[in-house]
């Protein structure tokens, strides 16, 4: 009897199971704090953990233990590594964190992405191109950090199947496969499409180093792409190892080259319209990657065969090491070497130091790429000659009170092309949380022939009040070619249920960009007096409608460039998110 009495008063732990749990009125302000500033799962100590009345002290050091051999990548790798339930991970899911910590972009930020977004996914259409009446409708499916999927079907109003064309992809991410991808990509003049290996590359400037190597998996100009691929990872005692494999199909009007993807920025619809013989090609990629954190290695093969003249079969093999090794907590060391043997050899090494204290961080990178190839991927102009390039960056970002300051210097010490030194500065400032100003500076000359230079000055300003929100942009640009001015303003309001903006661009220019290749004068010479702006304006009206989990766009776009080419568009948009 006494120890039936005794065993009624020993205390419930019910916060152990996932079944019914009564909150005290302290926890509710715990909970209530760390809805606020949930805890990272990978950083947070055995007591913070513990503090969650779901987490048991079991799951607890289990947590402890699995982070310690491995952090968790995102959600997905948290729930499938200890094979919790959906209904726990409803419940501990609004005060926590997994993986990186999710960092909103700043406006520098979200105008580069604007400007790439629709690049990047492989549906960009270019404003001065196509028919003059389009209709476009796109959709796009998400289930967070697992699945996305869209579909891109545009119909030409003016002429049947003239510019019609669909696009869409199927993005996966399952247990055990990082990566599963299988689509059809249908670009045109001045659009492109880049997919890279599955691996991250350390640092942004390494993509003006070993990955060059990589071209093929650039594409541009007038193609119809079709490419499926998949990556599986397996993680054993804390090194990633990674198997990728894609194989890509396409026709291609012209295949890229440097030149090349100088006429798709600036050339109109029918001005190359003889260049319309369509060309079969055919890459397969495959390669192990195998890393750490610190220091990384992949292998890679592709088999590469296209039908036209210049463009022989071909096997090349490329092999890259990574490595981000950080010195006395400040400074790091980090870079990346790479080699690929083709019908001839081309190599890459790109190594930087960056230090950092505070709020500042600077950076000294050098980079050195040198290839020796005729065929596959470059054009018959190049031949069988070697193109080499080195060089030295400089950068410096301090960040205080509000304002960043970049600095950034790229100077060619030897070039194939022309030697020059790329001067960039930026500042960004922001005012009461509401107003914000963006200033960017850039010059960019040959530094062995003075007649050759670009300037350009950029002023980005935003103002949001409560539901109302003002854009402005204005660009200026000296050339050797001439001169160019481009402005936009953008007004947006939120209103009950909806959203509506309507933006204004006005541009003009008499620049022509001029492309110095000093072996082939006469390549310059076509590129020369194409016009990088013209002179034009542009409308765009966007109406923003949510629906539940998902949001509806519906477009309206009207260009006039000089007084005979005018275009209307008219498009739909849904993004769901499952």
């Amino acid at each position: 009897m006494w120890l039936l009495i005794v065993l009624l008063t020993l205390p419930e732990y019910e916060w152990e199971s996932d079944s019914k749990f009564t909150i005290s009125s302290y926890n509710l302000e715990e909970l209530s704090r760390l809805r606020d500033n949930p805890i990272d799962l990978n950083t947070a100590t055995f007591a913070e953990i513990v503090r969650l009345p779901w987490i048991s002290v079991v799951l607890a050091e289990k947590i402890i233990t699995e982070r310690s051999q491995h952090p968790f990548r995102d959600t997905c790798d948290f729930i499938q590594r200890l094979h919790i339930s959906n209904t726990l991970w409803g419940k501990i899911a609004p005060y926590v964190m997994v993986g990186p910590t999710r960092e909103y972009p700043t406006l520098p930020t979200k105008l580069r992405l604007s400007q790439r977004l629709r690049t990047i996914r492989g549906y960009q259409r270019a404003g001065c191109l196509g028919s003059p009446y389009e209709a476009r409708t796109f959709l796009q499916v998400r289930y967070p950090e697992r699945f996305a999927f869209h579909l891109l079907i545009q119909k030409d109003l003016y002429e049947l199947h003239y510019d019609d064309f669909v696009s869409w992809g199927i993005d996966m991410r399952l247990p055990r496969v990082d990566r599963l991808f299988v689509g059809n990509y249908a670009l045109e003049f001045g659009e492109s499409l880049m997919f890279g290996p599955p691996y991250r590359r350390i640092k942004f400037y390494a993509l003006k180093g070993a990955s060059r190597l990589i071209i093929p998996y650039r594409m541009d100009g007038n193609e119809n792409r079709t490419l499926q691929g998949i990556a599986m990872k397996y993680d054993v005692a804390t090194i990633s190892w990674i198997g990728f494999a894609s194989y890509t199909m396409r026709d291609a009007r012209i295949y890229h080259d440097t030149v090349n993807r100088i006429i798709y920025e600036n050339l109109y619809h029918d001005t190359y319209s003889n260049l319309n013989a369509k060309n079969r090609v055919a890459e397969l990629l495959y390669g192990l990657y195998i890393g750490k954190d610190w220091i990384s290695f992949t292998l890679s093969t592709l088999n590469y065969r296209g039908d036209y003249e210049f463009a022989i079969p071909t096997r090349c093999k490329m092999m890259s090491l990574m490595w981000s090794l950080p010195i006395r907590g400040k400074v790091t060391f980090y870079g990346e070497v790479g080699r690929t043997i083709w019908d001839s050899y081309g190599d890459a090494q790109v190594m930087g130091i960056t230090y950092r204290h505070g709020k500042r961080r600077l950076t000294l990178f050098w980079r050195n790429y040198e290839d020796r190839f005729c065929a596959p991927f470059g054009n018959p102009l190049r031949e069988t000659h070697s193109n080499s390039e080195c060089g030295l960056i400089l950068a410096y970002t301090h960040a205080v009170r509000g304002c960043k300051f970049n600095f950034y210097v790229d100077r060619y010490l030897v070039s194939y092309t022309q030697p020059y030194v790329d001067y960039r500065m930026t500042i960004l400032y922001n005012f009461w949380h509401n107003y914000t100003v963006y200033v960017s500076y850039r010059e960019k000359k040959a530094s062995n022939n003075s007649e050759y230079y670009r300037s350009e000055l950029r002023c980005d300003t935003r103002y949001r009040e409560n539901t109302f929100e003002l854009r402005t942009r204005l660009i200026r640009v000296w050339s050797s070619s001439g001169t160019g001015c481009l402005f936009y303003i953008e007004v947006g309001k939120k209103l009950a249920g909806y959203s509506v903006s309507l933006r204004y661009t006005v541009f003009g220019a008499d620049e022509s960009r001029v492309a110095y290749v000093h072996q082939f004068e006469n390549v310059a010479g076509i590129i020369r007096n194409i016009p990088l702006y013209g002179d034009g304006e542009r409308m765009l009206l966007k109406l923003t409608l949510p629906v539940r989990n998902s949001s509806v766009y519906l477009f309206y776009v009207f260009y006039v460039r000089g007084e005979q080419f005018h275009k209307h568009e008219l498009g739909i948009r849904w993004d769901v998110r499952i």
